[in-house]
């Protein structure tokens, strides 16, 4: 099932499909919808009958061999590509940094260690308020991924940069990916920022956001995350087909709420003043 909801042969998400995917986020999972290029996550966490039966030492070692292996092909193909002219230093600097980064953060998937290393790797980024500003503009500005880190490795660029924004907000920092969320959406609805993989960027955002936070930040005060991402229902700016994708980041995120999922539908609906869609 693609969440992606701007063909005009579709439902929107608040619909007879929304009460599907919300009924799957209630359950604990929701089917991940992505072009080859995106898919570079498809090693998910095994079951505990099909973890291997090495011990966890030896287990990590492996991963750590495979993973410098992995990551020295990685940052060589990625230091090929120029970075976005820019001035300062300092900016530019950041970066080839976040180059470094994402690379091993895409380097690790599948592996034990993946969780581990990548919230690391997160944390370097958000360091600096340069690493933040690559990661903004990696997911804000059309073109800026490709420019910065090539055509091979734009997508899993954008893909691992939202596991930056979930870091953001573990750290106590939604604003973070609120506020990207907002330049996302403000860019949809434009000619030069709609497209497929940017409805994904947003939906992603969002998620990751409220998979962090936890249901509780959404549902204690609604109208604070509106601001936070520059809606007013009141006086919408955003196409219905905008405001219908944030929905569906905000419920897909809020999978561990207390609420029903059609309680949890209805909120995020009312809230977004989407009702009757």
């Amino acid at each position: 099932m693609k969440y992606h909801l701007r063909n005009g042969n579709r439902k929107y998400f608040f619909g007879g499909v929304g009460l599907l995917v919300a009924a799957a986020v209630a359950a604990g999972f929701v089917a991940r919808s992505r072009n080859m290029s995106r898919t570079t996550e498809v090693a998910a966490a095994a079951t505990p009958n099909e973890q291997p039966s090495i011990i966890p030492a030896k287990l990590e070692a492996a991963a750590d061999r495979v993973y410098a292996e992995e990551l020295a092909r990685s940052a060589a193909a990625s230091s090929q590509v120029a970075a976005p002219e820019r001035s300062g230093k300092a900016l530019a600097q950041a970066v080839g940094e976040a180059k470094v980064h994402l690379s091993k953060m895409y380097a690790v998937r599948g592996l034990v260690t993946q969780e581990r290393v990548r919230r690391e790797e997160a944390r370097a980024i958000l360091a600096s308020r340069e690493g933040r500003e690559v990661i903004e503009r990696t997911l804000t500005e059309p073109g800026y991924a490709k420019a910065a880190f090539g055509d091979e490795f734009s997508a899993e660029a954008r893909f691992y940069a939202t596991k930056v924004v979930s870091e953001a907000a573990r750290g106590g920092e939604p604003e973070y990916g609120l506020r990207i969320a907002q330049k996302l959406a403000q860019s949809l609805d434009t000619k030069e920022g709609a497209s497929q993989g940017r409805t994904e960027d947003l939906v992603d955002v969002l998620r990751e956001t409220f998979r962090a936070t936890g249901p509780e930040y959404f549902q204690s005060n609604p109208q604070r995350v509106l601001s936070q991402i520059g809606i007013d229902p009141a006086h919408p700016t955003l196409s219905h087909d905008t405001l219908a994708n944030v929905g569906y980041g905000i419920l897909l995120g809020m999978g561990g709420s207390k609420m029903s999922p059609l309680e949890a539908r209805d909120l995020v609906e009312k809230t977004l003043g989407l009702s009757g869609g």
